[in-house]
């Protein structure tokens, strides 16, 4: 590993520093079941999250998945895909 790639963060990185034009994909489709884990961990209980007739009378007319699963499945993309293991979503 480059003496640069120690003092920078990039130590312990298995896949290396990425490259400008790398590219990952990660993507789910989300299911009630998903929501109800998300909801019991965090007690997030929006009902847009899973009150059909409410969510569908909202903006979004639909029901909803909470931001932070779509957080979750970026921190998931940066620690399995890109850059990947050895990694941690900081900023």
């Amino acid at each position: 590993m480059a003496k640069d790639q120690e003092s920078d963060g990039w130590a312990g990185v298995i896949k290396g520093r990425p490259e400008v034009g790398d590219i990952a994909e990660l993507s789910r489709r989300t299911k009630p079941k998903d929501i109800e884990a998300f909801s019991a961990i965090t007690g997030d209980m929006n009902p847009l999250h899973y009150d059909k007739e409410l969510a569908e009378k909202s903006v979004f007319g639909r029901l909803i998945v909470q931001g932070g699963v779509t957080s979750g499945i970026l921190n998931a993309l940066v620690a399995e895909k890109l850059p990947g293991p050895g990694t941690v979503f900081l900023e």
